[in-house]
């Protein structure tokens, strides 16, 4: 009565509908900014000849932690344990195998030795076994699998499902899951990186970012400019992580499925000299 008195009813009655429609355009447009829905799995035949490379170091040691060479090979896989003391040429070794005949590769390992392998998968058309032996696993997270047992990645030798993924590719040289340039990748090299991950960035970030010596990108993604970044990102997905500096829990992630590449760019507010470095974001 007091509003129509005062002749506000009809500001009341728009208030109302907005105050009514605002939970349904909330709801919409997280729809929207949600990733489509990743490519279904479809059951896969077991392989008659799957060649797995294994790496004993990844992940400190989960190769011989849970016994993944012998549980392969019980299950029918020809496996190569990688001897640290001799490095190897191992896409060399996975054309080899198809070349006699393998039709299926594998990797127990991290994300690197991961797309020298599926490289090789992907120029035969052979289906590719991701076992999450690495330390992150970060494209075993992207998958769904169950990274605190890498064992239980073997069962798609007898019981497996078939899911088609984008590769990217930089140079000609593959990834499986994100490509990085700048601060990020210099953060990465460090070795004590893999023991204090928070720790070693904050450690290292001022003089990446602020020093006399910073590089800056500039990059082009799908016709879009990002100009003097100190950080670029590529992924074959959506990247998401709960926790920016500390380990994602386990199954977070977006999961992986036929999505194009994305490109994410950061720099700081100051504005250092910038270098002639540049990067394209490749197609997946």
């Amino acid at each position: 009565m007091l509003l129509a008195r005062e002749g506000l009813w009809v500001t009341a009655l728009v208030l109302g509908v907005c105050w009514s429609a605002a939970p349904a355009c909330g709801r919409a447009a997280l729809r929207r900014a949600r990733p489509e829905s990743p490519a279904r799995a479809v059951a896969a035949l077991p392989p008659k000849r799957p060649f797995l490379i294994m790496n004993p170091k990844s992940g400190g040691g989960k190769v011989r932690r849970f016994r993944l060479a012998e549980r392969a090979e019980e299950l029918g896989a020809r496996v190569v344990l990688l001897d640290p003391s001799a490095p190897a040429d191992i896409a060399e070794l996975a054309r080899r195998a198809v070349a006699e005949g393998a039709d299926l590769l594998g990797v127990a390992g991290g994300d690197g030795t991961q797309a020298l392998v599926a490289a090789v998968a992907a120029e035969h058309d052979l289906p590719f076994l991701v076992v999450c032996a690495g330390t992150r696993n970060h494209f075993a997270m992207d998958l769904g699998l169950d990274r605190s047992d890498p064992s239980r990645c073997l069962d798609a030798l007898t019981d497996g499902e078939e899911l088609r993924v984008d590769l990217g590719d930089v140079a000609g040289r593959a990834f499986v899951n994100t490509v990085s340039f700048g601060v990020y990748a210099d953060v990465v090299q460090h070795p004590e990186y893999r023991d204090d991950k928070a720790g070693t960035a904050l450690t290292l970030l001022p003089d990446l970012l602020l020093g006399e010596h910073v590089h800056r990108l500039d990059a082009r993604a799908d016709g879009t400019e990002l100009s003097s970044r100190q950080a670029l990102l590529i992924s074959n997905n959506p990247y998401v992580s709960p926790d920016e500096l500390g380990e994602e829990a386990a199954g977070a992630g977006s999961t992986a499925a036929n999505w194009a590449c994305w490109a994410s760019g950061w720099r700081t507010r100051r504005r250092p000299p910038t270098s002639p470095y540049a990067a394209r974001s490749p197609r997946g």
